[in-house]
């Protein structure tokens, strides 16, 4: 009696097998089984019912061999049924249906591209011949770090009038301290015309003196009083008196003009400044020239100091990164703005995607991303929302969007092919776990909880992410479902047929 049992329940397993294996292939199943009595009946069972078959086969029967009393764990219905017993034994759990607010990220593929502005061509300003290669492709440059040294005819003629402005300029600062000097003495003018009026009044009192004192002598001469040395003296001493006066009244004119004057003098002094000026601005505009084509500020000095011509300058990295491109030898001769190198920033890198038109609105900036690569499967980058688009492309009607990625091993390369998981915008849903979820034919059922067991019920979902499906329909909230019936169902279904095998 016992063994009875047990065939009558090894059958049922079997029977569940064969039903998983007709529904994936579409046909019907042929299982080798133990040999049975002659005169057998072959019952051929289908999803949704069953019937007999005359035919004699004794070893090779369709779908099952059933004892009489053997009692399937499958209906004759439209569904797959679970008993509570069977239910039991397999240890099903159940979950509640419910509504959550999930993040359904988006999956799209993408490529890696160097950050806005971070991959830069370096042209030559100036037309010339290389001279000298101080980087080679690969090499981490630093901002402002010398590349190549050229020669150029232009940058020759530059220096050239640059030592001549540099002339120019001590000229004109050398007539502007002329002429402050004379200005600054016109300022100090009225004190000038206060001597020169002083020496003029006294040379006119000594006059005035010496003029009496002759008239005096001249008297006492005529008289016979005074000597004719006497007479002689005070006749020299008047006569000095009055060129000592008229001195001294030329002085004071010509003071006195010149006070009168002294706008003129600062007029001049003005023009002097202004000439001073102009001359150290064409020199400051020849040595920004100069710059701007790649000397720097020691070599120009040097220039100006040793004035000797050399026609060099210098091509400076504009940014940091790596030299990525490279079309440069020495002794070629370059044009000018014709990109030589390339130098390329990945410290942080965007990942390019183009998002349906349907799915964008679930995106904003700031949103988490997560990069994974196909030459590193085990390592992810994440990074966030950057861009958005503000247009739709018309070919494909999707959405540019761009996230920023920190880079800081430098193991992602520009142009590298990424897969891009977006979070989206948290949204309330109908879920179920996708654990409780089985496939079949193209279709998706779970084992909702019924009277007396589980009755596998179809659903449809919608979005999903790691764990929850969105539910469109077949379920309810609330509804009670078996969260596990899917791996149960599978690792019974390995269990029989590792049992069957022993048997045979």
């Amino acid at each position: 009696m016992f063994a009875i049992f047990n065939l009558i329940y090894l059958t049922s397993l079997v029977l569940i097998l064969c039903l998983s294996s007709c529904n994936l292939n579409n046909q019907t199943p042929v299982l080798h089984l133990p040999s049975t009595p002659s005169n057998t009946t072959s019952i051929t069972h289908g999803r949704y019912g069953n019937k007999k078959n005359t035919a004699n086969i004794p070893h090779t029967l369709t779908q099952s061999n059933l004892p009489v009393k053997a009692k399937p764990l499958i209906k004759a219905n439209q569904y797959n049924f679970i008993s509570d017993l069977k239910a039991l034994k397999f240890k099903l759990k159940t979950v509640k249906i419910s509504y959550q607010t999930l993040i359904f990220p988006l999956k799209l593929d993408g490529i890696i591209t160097p950050e806005l502005g971070k991959e830069v061509d370096v042209a030559a300003r100036i037309s010339g011949r290389v001279k000298q290669i101080l980087v080679r492709p690969g090499l981490s440059v630093k901002k402002h770090d010398v590349l190549a040294l050229i020669d150029s005819q232009a940058v020759s003629d530059l220096q050239a009038e640059l030592i001549e402005a540099k002339s120019k300029l001590q000229i004109a600062k050398a007539s502007e301290l002329r002429e402050r000097k004379v200005y600054e003495e016109q300022i100090l003018r009225p004190k000038a015309l206060i001597e020169a009026r002083t020496q003029f009044n006294e040379a006119k009192v000594q006059k005035n003196l010496a003029l009496a004192n002759l008239n005096r002598v001249e008297g006492l001469y005529k008289e016979k009083i005074a000597a004719a040395k006497d007479y002689i003296q005070a006749r020299a001493l008047s006569q000095k008196a009055q060129a000592l006066y008229e001195q001294a009244e030329m002085n004071l004119q010509r003071e006195d003009h010149l006070y009168q004057n002294k706008a003129l003098m600062q007029k001049d002094y003005q023009l002097a400044q202004a000439e001073s000026l102009r001359a150290l601005d064409h020199l400051n505009t020849l040595a920004q020239r100069l710059e701007f084509m790649g000397m720097t500020g020691a070599m120009l000095n040097k220039l100006m100091v040793e004035k000797k011509i050399t026609g060099e300058v210098q091509l400076r990295a504009p940014v940091s990164g790596i030299i990525s491109n490279f079309d440069l030898s020495a002794g070629e001769i370059i044009e000018a703005q014709h990109s030589i190198l390339k130098i390329t920033d990945l410290s942080k890198v965007d990942a390019k995607v183009d998002v349906p038109e349907t799915n964008f609105a679930q995106i904003k900036i700031g949103n988490k991303v997560l990069i994974y690569i196909d030459s590193y499967r085990n390592l992810k980058f994440p990074g966030v929302v950057s861009y958005i688009s503000d247009r739709i492309n018309l070919t494909n009607h999707t959405v540019a969007i761009s996230s920023q990625i920190e880079n800081t091993n430098n193991l992602l390369k520009a142009n590298m092919k990424a897969n891009v998981i977006i979070d989206t915008i948290p949204v309330k849903v109908l879920a179920c776990p996708k654990k409780a979820i089985h496939t079949h034919e193209g279709k998706k059922f779970v084992y909702k909880d019924v009277e007396n067991g589980f009755q596998e019920t179809e659903i449809i979902t919608g979005r999903e992410n790691e764990k929850y499906s969105e539910v469109i329909s077949g379920l309810s909230a609330n509804d009670l479902i078996a969260s596990n019936a899917k791996l149960t169902l599978q690792l019974e279904k390995i269990k029989m047929i590792k049992t069957q095998q022993n048997n045979w």
